[in-house]
């Protein structure tokens, strides 16, 4: 995920504000918590995919929104993860985080182009040298 996903938004300590698209009605979610209740019943916790499984309390539509909120004061109370799990999963986004931005600044090379190069130097080396020898 880019940030369009719960745990995103976990890891910068940011509430999540759920609004229903039938009757206006919102709930605000410490992303923790709510990370945790998606993760035990194996769904995604990509917006596109999280907003379907979010139910209003008040009318009972399925019409979800989900974004970030400045507020603190937060109207749903959900459990807490497990903080080893918490600590696994964190670890586990900052790695993807740090591997996609690597990719991007230092495309990530093959083994095999690795060798590929090394024996393309070597073979330019060696012409150059049986150049300077044989003129």
């Amino acid at each position: 995920c880019q940030g369009d996903c719960i745990i995103a938004y976990a890891q910068t300590h940011t509430c999540l504000r759920v609004d229903c698209q039938g009757c206006s009605n919102f709930q605000i979610f410490e992303p923790k918590s709510l990370w945790w209740v998606f993760k035990q019943r194996g769904w995604s916790d990509l917006f596109t995919e999280a907003a379907p499984r979010m139910r209003c309390t008040t009318c009972g539509e399925r019409k979800a929104r989900i974004g970030p909120t400045r507020s603190v004061e937060i109207s749903s109370h959900l459990p807490q993860p497990p903080k080893a799990s918490w600590e696994r999963a964190s670890r586990a986004y900052d790695g993807a985080v740090f591997k996609r931005l690597s990719e991007r600044y230092w495309p990530s090379t093959s083994n095999e182009e690795l060798r590929r190069r090394r024996t393309d130097q070597r073979r330019k080396e060696a012409k150059g040298i049986q150049l300077k020898v044989a003129p």
